[in-house]
Formats: structure tokens, C-alpha cells, sequence
């Protein structure tokens, strides 16, 4: 047993000294205490010394360590791959049974030896029923570890074809587990049978009015040698394109491509299709659905600038990747001012030579503009009379790199962003101090090597409800340039230039009634609506009744009524069938009827379906590579045996420690009211007052 103190033991030595002093003094030879003898005064006088030490030990905030022991047995966790491709065999009648039989023995050959431990991979109750849409042992086994982590682990085992569709190989995942070994059972049969699917089908979300979109199709034979076939492209019952295509091995691979015209607004959904032929083993992969949103419009964008720079080059380069933008470029002498559908313009060097007929055209056409002012904007009268900004008036240029503003809230940015922007090399600027428009939101300050400054490099600001962006500097091609020189990518230079833009672009959201509903879900995913009512302050309020209206592709409508939280209204719709839905919110505010309308998608998810042979090389190397085996789920008895009598998997002991301050030692305390009430006992036995 251990112990210490809060204040240094060696005092305990001078303590003691001056305890027995004053018991000394408080029984001198005086009174009665003279006609003791001395064997009965040093009684006394010790048994007082006693409770005095005894106090002031208590303010010494002694503490003792003492450890006990636990045995934890080691742990089997028994995982079971319950997604529904483990159906896809055709003993899948009989994997039911076997799995309770082996549950039944595990549980009466090892409980005594072993905590067992059942997690499937999806929580289907306790009887599993194989709906899982999805495969990932690799994410299962990192959550086991997590949960488990410095816990007794002796061994795992994992039930399944094998087959996995989502996460890392479970082989890299499983050696990870430090001398954990893993027992696999396999499920299915690895007999490679006759069948056509369609593996995957690659389409935009989005297509634009008018434009054409390609749709690629990838398609698997397997055992179909010389098998001639279609690949057949359908909108609702419409056949649209249909091509031929030939198998030349027994297991082959083959790419169709469709390109289809955006005709008409609104959520489409296309179908393909393959022919079955004779003896085709599974038929559920021959046919898959997806949907493909045409929009009306894409938003414009017009770069200006007096001359061609390397700055709008940039910021070109960036958004001509951007497919949901439209981007033109002109030299303001030559634009034929046209601003139908224009949703921003870029305008590089405003102050270089003013233009001021264009500037009076934006500003009463209410079309937000970004500024690039660099130390070429000459024109200081202008930049302060029409927009609003302070410009040093002098021609000496500084060289400054951008500092994130930490109180900046008006979009989010990644963290590698973040790193990318503190890196960055420096833009010319005017040297001086800048001058802002009110109610500026400060994006990026200045920043000198390690000097931090107030003044802004980026910034956004409102004026006559509309927004503007200023960037104080020139230069930013160079920002491009290091992005793909240290990371291979414009990721981090295109998100600057894409969320800049799409802030200017937004235009706020000032409607009383607010509904918040994705576009797409999958359908394992839970449907989640929020929504948002304003009062006439434009404070959210939550006293009115927001119903809502769903409808399905085939008319089938259902009714709802949002539940109230803090201050606004949240809807659970849960998991819904693939398919295309309709919806409708309707509320009222002072008697003013709202209503909000939209649509979206739920996605099918069919890759459990493309599986129809087991992977028994997965389960055998698992077992392998970590010192388990393997056994075949209808012939369990080998794997059994092996837990049972493996050596290495025993019980572990832990110590624990344990610690007892000194006042919360009951027997402490009845040693000091015994050595306290024995003195009083003998002072009035012996005549003391």
C-alpha cells in the first residue's frame, strides 16, 4: 500500500514533539493528578498526546493507494454480414437455420470460457431478416476497435459471403487488430454462374435546357460467351436509344454510351434495361433507374477589365469548370452592355480608367459586382464617390498576404483552405490605410510576413440591397500557380473563387415561410424537413400549424403536420421508397395564407444485387494473415473446437487502484474516540474534574 500527502511528512516528527508538550503541560504535578502514580499520569498524558497527533494528522490530507484486481474473461465477438446479398445464393433457405444452429452452439460450448458478444452489421432486432443495403466490414471492424479499445479481445468471428461494396479492404482493417485472431465463416458458394448486369450508370444530376448530357453505361457478362444482347434506354415506358452489344468472353466487360437533349424542365427519371435471356441466374441486375434534374438556366457571369490580365485569366480558368456557371469575358471598350440574365460581374481594375456609363448600369440594374483593385486604380475620386472606399493616394506598392478573419460568419470554408490562404504569396497593393463602407464584413486582412494589420485585403459590403465584393490587391494568378505547384490541384484556389462568387450571387432570403429540403436521398437515408416561419419583425416564431403534403409518382398522397422545437418546426419522414415525390407546406401568418412547393428523389440502391458468387479468398486471408481459420458455415464444428482449446486466449487480470483519504477512514475514527473517551473514562475513575 501506497501513501502520500499534501504536506511533507517530516513534520510529523516536530508535530508529534509539540502534541506530547502540551499533554505534558495540561497534567502537571498539581491537584489530584499528584497522588497518581507516575505509571498512571504517563497514561494519560500519552493517551492525550494520542488525540492531539491524531487531529492535526487529519489536516495533512493523507491519502492511501491501495490495488484490487479484476478478471475479465477474454471477449468473442461474433459478427454477422445481415445485408441482403447473403440471399443471393440458393441455400439461402437454409442460412437461417445454420446460423441459429451455430449461435446455439457457441453460446452452450463457450460461454464458460468466453464473454460473447453478438454485433451484426446493420440492427435488425434479434432475428436477423438480411435487408442490409449496403457492405462494409472495414467500417464495422474500426467501430469494434473504437468500442473496445484496451479491452480483452480474445478473438473475432465473421460470418459472410465475403462480398463487400463499400469502406477499404477488411483483409488491411483486420491485421490492425494487434494479436487478435479472426475466425470467418463462409457463407454462399463461390461458383461463378450465368448473368448479365448492369454494373453502374454514370449521369450528371443536373442538365441544362437545350444542352445535351451524356449518360454512360458499364455492363458485366459472366458466363455469356458469344451472347449477343441490347442495352435498352427507357423514360417511363418510352424507349429513347437502344444498342447492341456481343460478349467475346465467358466474363466480359462492356461500356455503352447514350447522349440524350435536355428538352424539358424538371425531374426525369430514366430507366436501363437488359433483355433476359435463358437460364440467367439473377434477373434483379438487369435493370437499374436514376434521375436527372434539367434546370432552366445557369448562372451568368461577365469578367470586364480595361486590358487582358493573368488575374482574369485565373479567375476564368476556375469558373469555366464550374458546369452550373456560364462565363463571358469582355474588355469594357468592346462590351455591348447587354446584362439580361447576368447574375455578377468581375471587374478587374475599376479605378484604372473609370467607366462611369457602366458602373450607373449595374448599379440601377442591381447586379452584384467583385472588384479587383490594384495599385494601377488611379482614379481615387471615383473609387470613393461611387463605391464607397477609401483609397491610399500615393504610388507606393506593398506587398501583402491575406490574414482569415476569425469573426467572419457569412460562409463556411475548409480547413484546407484555410491553410492554403495562410501560405499564399503576396498581392501588390497600395501602402496606406483603406478606408471601408459601412457595415463591411471583413473576409481576409492584411498580413506583412508575421506583422498582423487591420486593414482589409477581402471584403463584402451592401449597398441599395446590392452586394459587392473588393479584393485590395493584384496578383492573385500567383495564387493559382502555387496551389498547383504544391498540391498537384486548383482545389483550394477554385473553392476561394467558387464561394466568393456564389456568396455575391445568393440573393438572401427575406420570405416569411421557410421550408429546408434536399434534392436527393438514398433509401436507407431518413427523410428530414425543416422549416422556419418569420413574423412580421422577421423573428422566428413557431405558434402557427405548418402542414405538409407529400405526394409519389403514382398520385398515392399523404398527410402531415410538422412538430414544433425551440423556435421552428422539424418533420421525420423516415426511410421512403425509391421513386420521384412531390411536396407541398402550407401555414399562415396574421391570417396571410403561406405555402412552399418542391420535389425530390429518392435513389434505389441495387449494388447488393450484383453479387451473385461468394468471396471465400477475403475470409481465407483474413484468417490467415491473423493466426485464425476458416470454416464453412454449414461445417462449423473444426472453428469451434479451436476456440475452446486455444491456449492463447485466456483470462487477463487488471489491476486497479484504489485510493482512501485519511478522513474517510472509519476505523481511524474509532481509534481517536477510543483513545479519546479511555482518557476521560480514567481521569474521572481516578477523581479528576
Amino acid at each position: 500500500m501506497n501513501w502520500t500527502s499534501f504536506i511533507s511528512i517530516w513534520w510529523l516528527i516536530p508535530v508529534a514533539a509539540i502534541c506530547f508538550l502540551l499533554a505534558r503541560v495540561f497534567y502537571q504535578k498539581k491537584g489530584w493528578i499528584i497522588e497518581l502514580s507516575p505509571k498512571m499520569r504517563s497514561l494519560l498524558i500519552g493517551l492525550r498526546a494520542l488525540v492531539l497527533f491524531s487531529l492535526v494528522l487529519l489536516l495533512f490530507g493523507i491519502v492511501f493507494e491501495y490495488k484490487s484486481y479484476r478478471d475479465e474473461k477474454p471477449i468473442l465477438i461474433n459478427i454477422l454480414d445481415n445485408s441482403s446479398s447473403v440471399l443471393n445464393y440458393k441455400d439461402s433457405s437454409e442460412i437461417k437455420k445454420q446460423l441459429a444452429t451455430f449461435e446455439n452452439s457457441i453460446n452452450t460450448e463457450l460461454a464458460d470460457k468466453y464473454s460473447l458478444v453478438s454485433l451484426p452489421l446493420f440492427e435488425e432486432g434479434k432475428d436477423p431478416k438480411f435487408k442490409g443495403e449496403i457492405t462494409n466490414i472495414s467500417s464495422h471492424l474500426e467501430m469494434i476497435r473504437n468500442l473496445y479499445v484496451n479491452r480483452n479481445i480474445g478473438a473475432i468471428i465473421i460470418t459472410s459471403d465475403g462480398n463487400y461494396n463499400q469502406g477499404s479492404n477488411p483483409i488491411y482493417t483486420a491485421e490492425g487488430f494487434n494479436f487478435v485472431p479472426f475466425y470467418t465463416l463462409a457463407i454462399g458458394d463461390t461458383v461463378q454462374k450465368k448473368d448479365q448486369l448492369i454494373k453502374d450508370v454514370v449521369a450528371n444530376e443536373y442538365a441544362y435546357l437545350k444542352n445535351n448530357f451524356p449518360i454512360e453505361v458499364e455492363v458485366e457478362g459472366r458466363k455469356v460467351k458469344n451472347l449477343t444482347t441490347s442495352v435498352e434506354l427507357y423514360e417511363g415506358n418510352r424507349l429513347l436509344q437502344k444498342q447492341t452489344i456481343t460478349f467475346t468472353d465467358d466474363f466480359a466487360f462492356k461500356q455503352v454510351a447514350f447522349q440524350l437533349t435536355a428538352d424539358k424542365i424538371g425531374i426525369h427519371r430514366y430507366t436501363v434495361k437488359i433483355p433476359a435471356v435463358k437460364a440467367e441466374y439473377n434477373l434483379k441486375n438487369n435493370q437499374r433507374d436514376f434521375y436527372v434534374e434539367i434546370l432552366d438556366s445557369r448562372n451568368k457571369i461577365l469578367l470586364l477589365t480595361e486590358a487582358p490580365h493573368p488575374d482574369i485569366t485565373a479567375v476564368k480558368a476556375t469558373l469555366e469548370t464550374n458546369e452550373n456557371i456560364e462565363v463571358q469575358s469582355e474588355l469594357i471598350s468592346k462590351w455591348d452592355k447587354k446584362t439580361e440574365n447576368l447574375d455578377l460581374v468581375v471587374w478587374h481594375e475599376p479605378g484604372n480608367n473609370p467607366n462611369q456609363s457602366v458602373f450607373n448600369l449595374l448599379k440601377d440594374k442591381r447586379i452584384p459586382v467583385l472588384f479587383f483593385i490594384g495599385p494601377n486604380s488611379s482614379s481615387i475620386n471615383f473609387l470613393k464617390s461611387e463605391l464607397g472606399i477609401g483609397v491610399p493616394n500615393n504610388n507606393q506598392i506593398d506587398e501583402l498576404q491575406p490574414l482569415l478573419n476569425k469573426n467572419f460568419d457569412a460562409f463556411s470554408i475548409s480547413d484546407e483552405l484555410r491553410n492554403f490562404l495562410s501560405n499564399v504569396p503576396p498581392l501588390n497593393s497600395r501602402y496606406g490605410k483603406f478606408i471601408l463602407p459601412n457595415s463591411s464584413l471583413v473576409f481576409l486582412n492584411q498580413r506583412i510576413g508575421p506583422i498582423e494589420k487591420q486593414d482589409p485585403l477581402q471584403f463584402f459590403y451592401q449597398k441599395n440591397n446590392t452586394k459587392y465584393g473588393v479584393v485590395l490587391g493584384e496578383g492573385i494568378w500567383k495564387w493559382r500557380l502555387n496551389d498547383y505547384v504544391k498540391n498537384e490541384s486548383f482545389l483550394h484556389f477554385d473553392e476561394w473563387v467558387n464561394k466568393t462568387c456564389q456568396y455575391l450571387i445568393t440573393k438572401e432570403n427575406k420570405a416569411p415561410f421557410v421550408v429546408q429540403l434536399p434534392k436527393r436521398f438514398d433509401k436507407n437515408q431518413d427523410v428530414i424537413v425543416n422549416a422556419e416561419l418569420y413574423d412580421k419583425s422577421m423573428e422566428l416564431t413557431n405558434k402557427e400549424i405548418v402542414y405538409f403534403e407529400l405526394k409519389d409518382e403514382n398520385g398515392r398522397l399523404k398527410k402531415f403536420s410538422f412538430a414544433k422545437t425551440d423556435k421552428a418546426y422539424r418533420l421525420f419522414l423516415g426511410k421512403l421508397k425509391p421513386g420521384f415525390y412531390n411536396w407541398i407546406a402550407r401555414t399562415s401568418r396574421s391570417g396571410q395564407k403561406l405555402s412552399k412547393s418542391g420535389s425530390f428523389i429518392v435513389n434505389d440502391l441495387q449494388i447488393e444485387d450484383l453479387d451473385n458468387e461468394a468471396n471465400h479468398a477475403v475470409l481465407r486471408q483474413i484468417s490467415e494473415k491473423t493466426k485464425g481459420s476458416f470454416a464453412l458455415l454449414n461445417n462449423p464444428d473444426q472453428l469451434i473446437k479451436s476456440l475452446k482449446n486455444r491456449p492463447d486466449i485466456a483470462t487477463v487480470s487488471y489491476a486497479e487502484s484504489n485510493f482512501l483519504e485519511l478522513i474517510d477512514w472509519r476505523w481511524f475514527f474509532v481509534l481517536l474516540l477510543f483513545a479519546f473517551g479511555t482518557e476521560w473514562f480514567l481521569r474521572k475513575w481516578w477523581g479528576g474534574y
